[in-house]
């Protein structure tokens, strides 16, 4: 009889001490994790796990997610642990190393993924999937006060794979500038002259899975001359053209240096004709002849839209030491 009145005492304490604890274990956890779908690429022999973040509290949570080192998968048909490609929270993304975040409001969700490299394709199942997360609640005055942090494991699901297809990136390979230059290189000093007019059309078509284009340049140039003898009884003037067309090839190096895509930087080498011609030619007044010119010339490109750049180029391979200008790409 004792005993029966002392193990019905000791199951009623249990279950009095049971409910509160699983009471407050729900109430605690305000935010919670559920896994989607699981997606591996076959190509890139990565698995993607997509999840769900929701928020079944009345607070503002902010989720931050970080790799650092705990973001692991195992798979069915290996002992290894992979680790993180890249991930994503709402719209933001992520690579190795990198922390996200984003704010989730009250009785809502938000999907997620985290992406594990060099999966085996032959792996039928993700068994374990990791990554660490921090929980910091935001009241009303968009302050911030840690709630949670932890590694949250989503559990095992089955592997869907797919031969996904990248989209198709067409890359512009024609380039088509224009340019105003400064100072000339053909026409020599030795009169009061007037500021010479350099203009170029330059276009370059890129070489396929090489860093070089190959293209042409037109340049245009006048000056104009007028020289006043010092004892007044004589005076004349007379006006230079200069046309110049040549080929060119350029050397784009910013692979190598890590520039930023904002940038193009790069050197060449050009050939072509110089054609000039003088009116109003007083006694062969020409200060220079016609024939072909070889130069080399370094220039860079600052990109405003993708493809609209300011350009600028300096060297010998047009009629001007330095140009200036525009050029698109299409």
């Amino acid at each position: 009889m004792f005993t029966k009145y002392l193990t019905r005492t000791f199951f009623v304490l249990i279950v009095i001490l049971i409910i509160p604890i699983a009471i407050f274990s729900q109430a605690k956890k305000q935010v919670t994790f559920k896994a989607i779908s699981c997606i591996g690429d076959i190509n890139e022999k990565t698995v993607t796990v997509f999840f769900k973040i929701t928020n079944v509290a009345n607070q503002k949570h902010v989720i931050h997610l970080v790799d650092n080192g705990n973001a692991k998968a195992k798979v069915d048909t290996s002992f290894t642990d992979f680790i993180c490609k890249n991930y994503s929270l709402g719209i933001a993304t992520g690579g190795e190393n990198y922390l996200i975040n984003t704010t989730i409001s009250p009785d809502s969700a938000i999907t997620g993924s985290i992406t594990y490299k060099n999966i085996p394709t032959d792996a039928k199942k993700i068994r374990k999937a990791t990554l660490f997360y921090y929980d910091n609640l935001r009241n009303s005055k968009d302050e911030q006060t840690a709630n949670e942090s932890g590694i949250i494991d989503l559990g095992e699901i089955s592997i869907i794979w797919r031969k996904i297809a990248k989209p198709k990136f067409v890359e512009s390979r024609h380039c088509l500038g224009v340019s105003v230059g400064v100072k000339s290189i053909y026409f020599k000093d030795g009169y009061s002259e007037s500021s010479p007019i350099n203009t170029s059309i330059v276009y370059e078509k890129k070489i396929k899975n090489l860093p070089l284009t190959v293209g042409g340049t037109f340049s245009y140039s006048s000056h104009t001359y007028t020289y006043e003898n010092d004892y007044d009884t004589e005076s004349f003037s007379f006006k230079e053209n200069a046309i110049y067309a040549g080929l060119r090839i350029n050397g784009y190096f910013n692979n190598y240096l890590g520039i930023s895509k904002k940038y193009e930087t790069y050197v060449g080498v050009s050939s072509g004709y110089i054609f000039l011609y003088a009116t109003e030619n007083i006694n062969n007044s020409n200060t220079a002849k016609s024939g072909f010119a070889s130069g080399l010339h370094i220039g860079a490109r600052r990109y405003v839209a993708p493809n609209f750049s300011l350009w600028v180029e300096g060297g010998t391979s047009s009629l001007s030491h330095i140009n200036g200008g525009l050029s698109f790409k299409f």
